[in-house]
């Protein structure tokens, strides 16, 4: 069991990164109404871990924001990522990093089906890339891949 005082502290990690998340969205959608041709240049969202304590505790996901969607390149390398379901909310990503996380289920990847645009992806230095089979599982679960961890796909993968 938590003490309480953990799971507040949790909570209040997790309430500043929401607050972060809903903000960066605010800006983004103020700049596109501005100027809609700029709107396509307002792609990437880059994290820093969270910090030890809070990235420990934390076991779900801030709260989901209106504008995932138009995410076309996702930055989350180091962040100790487990889960990739998520990511089903940004169907428009080109590119994903998520390397030096914490993925180590080839059923995991299968979560990335849902991203049919995305062409880049990096999962090096996760435990699932060490699995003979981690490839061919992404090639197979997102054929739109061009490229995993840095290293072109091949006509022989596919």
């Amino acid at each position: 069991l938590q003490a309480p005082h953990a799971a507040v502290a949790r909570r209040r990690a997790l309430d500043g990164v929401a607050d972060a998340v809903r903000a960066h969205g605010r800006h983004l959608r103020q700049r596109a109404a501005a100027q809609p041709h700029e709107a396509r240049q307002l792609r990437a969202v880059h994290t820093k871990p969270m910090p030890s304590p809070a990235r420990a505790a934390s076991s779900s996901p801030p709260p989901p924001v209106s504008w995932t969607p138009l995410l076309e390149r996702l930055a989350l390398q180091d962040n100790q990522i487990e889960r990739l379901g998520a990511l089903r909310m940004c169907p428009m990503l080109t590119e994903l990093d998520l390397s030096f996380n914490a993925v180590a289920s080839l059923g995991e990847l299968r979560c990335l089906a849902a991203l049919r645009h995305l062409r880049s992806l990096k999962l090096h230095d996760n435990p699932v890339a060490e699995d003979r089979a981690y490839r061919g599982t992404l090639v197979r679960a997102v054929p739109s891949l061009t490229s995993i961890d840095d290293v072109a796909v091949s006509a022989t993968e596919r």
